[in-house]
């Protein structure tokens, strides 16, 4: 059930911003931890399904009623290099369209009063487009997950898991944090680090 990513989703405007909850929903639906702490943080930067359909949804609609001139060529080569600049796009409000604006301008030759209506279309919808892209980042969490059919353990490859986890709780004990962390906080940190951690 990806409902509580897709209504965060609807209210951050952001597919960086959902990850977690976008995580944990990906785990309660059965994906191995090791799949989905991968292919979520991925598809949120790399995925935007709902972003590159809202933007070329709304670009057929200016050409359809502005009368513009665009071949069945342009438009295949419009697709593709949308489907390209997705990928670069950032997840974040209105990344999606910010990264568009150039190939709307140089691929379909909108002018400056068409990529604004464009820009102000998209924003007020962006939302939507956010939460199809992490209700899709779900769904292919699960499938990469069938795909690997169990080859990845619980913890996936512990070997180079080690080398790139981070846990900042085990060297709290080496920060100043007074008044934010508090002493029950702070020993525990102190424990977990063992007699090993260097002060």
């Amino acid at each position: 059930m990806m409902m509580p990513a897709y209504l965060t989703a609807l209210g951050t405007s952001s597919s960086a911003a959902t990850i977690p909850v976008t995580l944990a929903q990906t785990k309660r639906n059965g994906v191995s931890d090791a799949v989905a702490s991968f292919t979520v943080p991925l598809c949120a930067t790399i995925h935007l399904a709902g972003s590159t359909s809202k933007i070329f949804a709304f670009a057929f609609a200016i050409v359809f009623t502005q009368g513009l001139g665009v071949s069945a060529v342009q438009w295949v080569g419009f697709i593709f290099m949308l489907g390209i600049t997705m990928v670069a796009a950032p997840g974040v409000p209105g990344g999606a369209i910010m990264a568009a604006t150039g190939l709307l301008s140089s691929m379909l030759g909108f002018d400056d009063a068409q990529v604004a209506l464009m820009i102000a279309t998209y924003i007020a919808m962006d939302s939507f487009g956010t939460a199809t892209n992490v209700t899709g980042d779900g769904a292919i969490a699960i499938v990469v997950d069938r795909l690997a059919g169990g080859r990845f353990g619980a913890d996936g490859d512990p070997e180079n898991a080690r080398e790139l986890s981070f846990d900042g709780m085990k060297y709290l004990d080496r920060v100043s944090v007074e008044g934010v962390v508090s002493p029950e906080e702070l020993a525990a940190s102190a424990e977990a680090a063992g007699p090993d951690a260097a002060s």
